[in-house]
Formats: C-alpha cells, structure tokens, sequence
C-alpha cells in the first residue's frame, strides 16, 4: 500500500510540474473596437464577463475601443461574453468560447457594427469572419 501511494504522490506532483512548466493555455487578449459610425455618431455601451470575473462597463466613442486579457482554462470551457448597447438597442455576443476560438491568434479584435461582430486583424487592417448577434432566449 506504501508503494501505491508513493506512487501516486509522484504522479501527481508530475503531473502538477508538467502544467505549470509547460503553460499549455496560453494568454488570450480580447480587443471590443467600436464601429458603429455607419449609423451616425454612436457611442457604445459594453458589459464583458464571465462566470467568474466581471470586466465591468465600458463606453466607447466612435471608434474608440477597449482590451482585456485572460487565461483559459485547462478544461477547456472558458466562454467571455458581452451585452452592447447604442440608441434603443441591446446586443449580446460570446467574444471568446473555447471550443470555437482556441485554435485561432492569441489576440483578437471584434469591431462591432450594427448588424453584428466581426473578427479583424488586431491592427483592425482585414476582416476575417462576421457573425450576427446572439439570439434572445
């Protein structure tokens, strides 16, 4: 039974090494980009958080913009996610879930337009992928 939990003990403490040696989850930074202007001179309410840190509220002049930055978890199921709000309007979108964005550049910018969030380069240079809004549960 003494060699078991020997054993055991070893396994863990190398297992508990490897992970923070190696670092597998790397740094992610999010940047909300404001670009509403389509629609006339809007400033942009965002809310960002997720279930355990809130990023907190934030307003954007036209193409003002914010960042933040986390770590994802091993697990596998860190989601972020925002409410927008403009002129009479209410918005939600994930602007980071696991299974959808850990294969993609460890810094991402969403400009946000009216119809919608789209992934752009973070010199905001190209748009790779627009996607429309959350829906309403």
């Amino acid at each position: 039974m003494a060699l078991f939990i020997r054993k055991a003990v070893l396994l863990t403490v190398l297992l508990l090494f490897t992970l923070t040696l190696c670092d597998a989850r790397k740094r992610r930074y999010i940047r909300v980009k404001n670009e509403l202007q389509a629609n006339g001179d809007l400033s942009l309410t965002v809310h960002c958080k997720s279930k355990n840190h809130d990023i907190g509220v934030k307003v954007l002049a036209p193409h003002g913009s914010f960042e933040f930055s986390f770590k994802p978890n091993i697990w596998g199921t860190t989601l972020y996610y925002c409410s927008f709000s403009w002129r009479g309007q209410l918005k939600w979108f994930d602007v980071y879930r696991d299974k959808r964005d850990k294969n993609l550049d460890s810094k991402v910018q969403w400009s946000i337009l009216p119809e919608g969030a789209c992934r752009t380069t973070w010199d905001g240079e190209s748009f790779s992928e627009c996607i429309e809004w959350n829906k309403d549960n």
